[in-house]
């Protein structure tokens, strides 16, 4: 991932309830001085209220989920930045 800025770092969050896959994306990203895993989450519920307090540049999201999937998350998210007036949206990748 190669950012615009030498000095920017691309903040990531993740939501899976698989904890192997989660603790597999973070020691990837953490080789990676312009990249830095912000929040991670076990359903969508959980990203949702870590969304109040922080900003990810890239959210990586599992469809598959207890409590709230990837699928009922997505537009959740698009409402949480709208109502926090951000005019930046994070990039979404969704997990299959």
């Amino acid at each position: 991932m190669k950012n615009l800025e030498s000095n920017t770092v691309i903040k990531v969050a993740i939501a899976d309830d698989h904890t192997l896959f989660r603790t597999g994306v973070k020691i990837s990203l953490q080789s990676r001085k312009d990249i830095q895993m912000v929040a991670e989450a076990e359903n969508g519920m959980q990203l949702l209220n870590l969304l109040k307090h922080i900003r990810p540049d890239f959210v990586l999201l599992d469809i598959s989920m207890p409590v709230m999937d990837g699928l009922t998350t997505l537009p959740e998210i698009k409402n949480c930045i709208r109502t926090l007036k951000s005019s930046c949206f994070p990039c979404i990748t969704i997990i299959p």
